[in-house]
């Protein structure tokens, strides 16, 4: 019984032991996975915004590209023009006719609009002034592109260190905890029972010991004498003993004795 008391108390302090343990384990990989799922949430976002970011540089990327021809075209047409007018009579950049069958009123109107050089080169200006817009937004999107893939890159490492915590580290500490939490109570139910049942029989051997040996009953007379029990009457002196006389009257005897079955 101590023995069993012993074993009792051994595994009440397992499972006072093992208790917190799988709390804390519990807990921590609670917090872990909550760090990862904020980590995933981060990885996600930026990954999202890298999407955008690509995609916007690809159709800026065009744009810059379109704003380029249309700037040499203009180049073009501004170098054409100044080798035209080198050749011979001079002709009208407008209607290409020559310039001396021109009157002198249509001269002053056409003096009056800007040459085609000073146009092209009009039009280039504001096409370098977009293109320099575009060229600091792509430079921007760039540096917003270097940012969020070095964010995502550092949020996947989390998310791979928290897993990693969670199945090498606390898993498998959680479930040896586990385990042996449930050996614990199994082996302290089954001492339990144990320590009932040898504490019952104690009982039952003090209550025996305090009532001492219990005698032996002596069977009744009649009993005896029907089995034919050593000292008992034999049946011819039962019936004697009913009629002594022999007389058909029974005697006093007979009158309160039962009546045998011989």
């Amino acid at each position: 019984l101590q023995t069993v008391k012993a074993g009792i108390a051994a595994c009440d302090t397992t499972i006072a032991e093992v208790t917190p343990r799988i709390a804390d384990s519990s807990s921590a990989i609670a917090r872990s996975m909550a760090t990862r799922k904020g980590a995933w949430e981060g990885s996600h976002k930026a990954r999202s915004r890298l999407l955008v970011i690509e995609q916007l540089r690809d159709r800026f990327t065009l744009l810059q590209k379109h704003y380029q021809s249309d700037l040499d075209h203009l180049k073009f047409i501004e170098e054409g023009d100044y080798f035209l007018s080198q050749l011979g009579d001079p002709h009208c950049p407008f209607c290409g006719k020559l310039v001396a069958e021109h009157s002198v009123e249509q001269l002053e109107q056409e003096e009056a609009l800007a040459s085609i050089q000073d146009a092209a080169r009009a039009e280039a200006r504001k096409i370098a002034a977009n293109v320099a817009d575009l060229e600091q937004t792509l430079r921007s999107l760039e540096t917003e592109r270097g940012q969020l893939d070095r964010q995502a890159t550092s949020r996947e490492e989390e998310i791979t260190t928290a897993e990693r915590t969670i199945r090498d580290e606390l898993e498998p500490r959680l479930l040896a905890d586990k385990a042996a939490l449930t050996e614990a109570i199994e082996r302290r139910t089954s001492l339990l029972d144990q320590q009932f049942k040898l504490e019952r029989l104690a009982k039952l051997a003090a209550q025996h010991a305090a009532l001492g040996r219990e005698p032996k009953r002596r069977a009744p007379a009649w009993r005896r004498c029907a089995k034919g029990a050593p000292g008992g009457p034999r049946p011819q002196e039962r019936r004697s003993r009913r009629n002594p006389a022999g007389s058909g009257r029974a005697s006093p005897v007979q009158s309160w004795y039962p009546r045998s079955p011989w």
